[in-house]
């Protein structure tokens, strides 16, 4: 449903980012997927990292199968999922300013270390590309 949905959602991607329903109705699939659409080209790799990082807490206090499944798994699952949204971003194009600023939200915060130790390493990797 959400392929379906991808032209509105880029449209107006800073309102539904920030919709809490939004995170925790979708399925770590369907956001991959939408991160990793064509159609998002226009949306900052800025606004995907916090939509990420707001998926994963909202998720993280929700209530759904999906949801502890994910969250329950081991270390090596839920890394390789994060790493696996991670990776529909294009993080060489998040510049310094953009990265620094999603650093001190309250998004970056709210996640586990080992998921912001992730995110910075491959921003930096990225970066050096």
């Amino acid at each position: 449903m959400i392929d379906i949905c991808v032209p509105v959602i880029a449209a107006h991607f800073g309102s539904i980012n920030t919709e809490v329903t939004f995170h925790s109705a979708t399925e770590v699939d369907s956001l991959s997927s939408l991160l990793s659409d064509d159609r998002l080209v226009g949306v900052a790799g800025a606004a995907k990292l916090r939509t990420i990082a707001n998926w994963f807490e909202a998720d993280s206090t929700a209530n759904k199968a999906n949801v502890a499944a994910f969250v329950d798994v081991d270390d090596d699952s839920r890394d390789a999922t994060f790493k696996d949204l991670i990776g529909a971003v294009d993080l060489s194009e998040i510049t310094s300013d953009d990265f620094f600023e999603f650093c001190m939200s309250d998004s970056w915060i709210s996640l586990p270390r080992e998921f912001r130790d992730l995110i910075s390493n491959a921003w930096k990797e990225a970066r050096r590309m």
